[in-house]
């Protein structure tokens, strides 16, 4: 008697991804993609629709960061295993992503044979992070007491972080991430509570100190 396939929903606003992914399993024996989502509201639909066993997804959706709602998403299926697949590395970012419900996270530069390896590893339990995401040594990070600190920010306090540092003031750090001046004023009263920091000027030599923000090379 053959064997039940895994279903997963791919969740990414880029079509090329979603095509690859598709390429990559259309094939398996095992994984079958039962769906595609490209925003947020659409893949809590298709979560709840489906309760796929495996849930592939990005972390960033038209400038919303996924992380924001990570613990939401996780909630809706709770027995769906979640596989991030991001452009970034960031230890920061790794972390906080297990902390909200993830079970594994790859690159999407990864291959095809890493990212079935992956699937059958959190699918059977397991915790799972990609061979380059553990070149920038999750593990020296991770017990760092400075790095904890600035896990704990959230995706949109990180958002914050960047446009302060790159010298928008609060009103146009709003108009930017399309919220209220007010909100952003909270944001930075959190930012500057968990990383103990008086000012601007102390904000902005942490950030470089700690990789917060990536200097552009010209």
């Amino acid at each position: 008697m053959a064997e039940l396939s895994i279903s997963i929903l791919t969740a990414d606003d880029h079509e090329m991804i979603l095509k690859a992914l598709d390429m990559l399993l259309q094939d398996h024996p095992l994984y079958k993609i039962v769906d595609t989502a490209s925003s947020i509201l659409s893949l809590k639909e298709k979560l709840n629709r489906w309760r796929p066993g495996i849930l592939i997804l990005d972390l960033n959706f038209n400038k919303e960061n996924v992380l924001d709602t990570l613990e939401e998403i996780k909630l809706i299926s709770r027995k769906t295993k979640i596989l991030i697949l991001s452009s970034y590395d960031a230890p920061f970012l790794v972390k906080e992503a297990f902390q909200k419900g993830a079970d594994g996270y790859l690159l999407k530069d990864t291959g095809k044979e890493e990212l079935i390896s992956a699937l059958d590893e959190i699918y059977a339990g397991k915790k799972i992070i990609g061979e380059s995401v553990q070149q920038v040594n999750i593990e020296r990070k991770f017990a760092d007491m400075q790095f904890v600190q600035h896990a704990s920010l959230s995706g949109r306090e990180l958002e914050v972080v960047d446009l302060i540092v790159k010298g928008n003031n609060e009103q146009q750090i709003a108009e930017t991430l399309f919220i209220s001046k007010h909100t952003v004023h909270d944001h930075k009263k959190n930012i500057f509570r968990k990383l103990k920091l008086r000012s601007n000027i102390e904000l902005f030599q942490y950030a470089y100190e700690h990789g917060l923000v990536k200097t552009d090379n010209k």
